[in-house]
């Protein structure tokens, strides 16, 4: 049994998740216009046109991601095509409206991190290499890392995240899953990888992370965990905020009501 990285990041969320998706394999996620805008950021960010010029201004930043928004389309079209051919091509065309809105306020953001250090900031963000596949047979673990940058001469891991980012550091199951990704780049380069990036594309801001020895030992007490889960073992249910909007809703409840007749 293998454990993925997204995995370990669904785990920090809510373990229960990661128990129903064992069994779940084929639910397909509803495509609407906030995953279609989804796939535009992510391929905005992962292209060469983007870092190709120096950001000058917002503008300059803007009608750069505008073309990139442009560019996208046809690839986005190809690399999902099973996804996207099956679905009302007015969700496309609204996803890609809504996101010529959003621009604006990226360009605005990006342009207001340059300021605090632009020559960083540019390079934690322009990718050499973009999703590439890494597995490890001694962990049992494989997964996707988004981009791969360079920061002091070293090639680093780098996820890309497209919700909100916290005002300081990053959230917790991105900061596990970017330890999984540079756990399996040592693994393969046979080098120690103490940095990687989480980049928070839609707030403009990709933040250097050092891992520690604790981040590490997490993620092997977690990978453990989802084998277990994997095996059947149901973990304990934790009500947080976002129960009440989650797909697993009604099978969690099933499961509580079911396990309260033991004890």
């Amino acid at each position: 049994m293998n454990v993925s990285t997204s995995d370990i990041r669904q785990y920090m969320i809510c373990p229960r998740i990661v128990y129903f998706q064992k069994d779940d394999k084929d639910r397909c996620e509803i495509i609407d216009e906030r995953v279609v805008k989804n796939l535009f950021i992510k391929e905005i960010s992962f292209d060469d046109l983007l870092y190709s010029i120096d950001w000058n201004d917002s503008e300059t930043i803007e009608q750069l991601l505008l073309k990139s928004l442009k560019n996208s389309e046809d690839r986005i079209r190809e690399i999902y095509k099973d996804d996207l051919d099956n679905i009302d091509q007015k969700i496309i065309f609204t996803a890609k409206e809504e996101l010529t809105d959003e621009i604006k306020k990226i360009a605005e953001r990006l342009w207001n991190r340059l300021n605090t250090d632009e020559v960083l900031i540019k390079r934690l963000m322009t990718p050499i290499d973009i999703e590439k596949r890494v597995y490890s047979d001694r962990f049992g673990l494989y997964g996707i890392i988004d981009k791969i940058v360079i920061f002091d001469d070293e090639e680093i891991p780098s996820i890309v995240k497209l919700g909100n980012s916290p005002n300081i550091g990053v959230w917790k199951e991105d900061r596990t899953q970017l330890t999984a990704c540079i756990m399996l780049l040592e693994e393969e380069t046979g080098r120690v990888i103490g940095k990687g990036v989480v980049e928070y594309f839609r707030c403009g801001r990709p933040v250097l992370v050092e891992i520690n020895r604790y981040d590490r030992r997490l993620v092997l007490n977690v990978i453990d965990k989802i084998k277990k889960i994997q095996m059947g073992r149901l973990p304990e249910r934790e009500d947080k905020v976002f129960c009440n909007y989650c797909t697993y809703k009604e099978e969690c409840n099933v499961k509580r009501s079911l396990l309260s007749k033991f004890f």
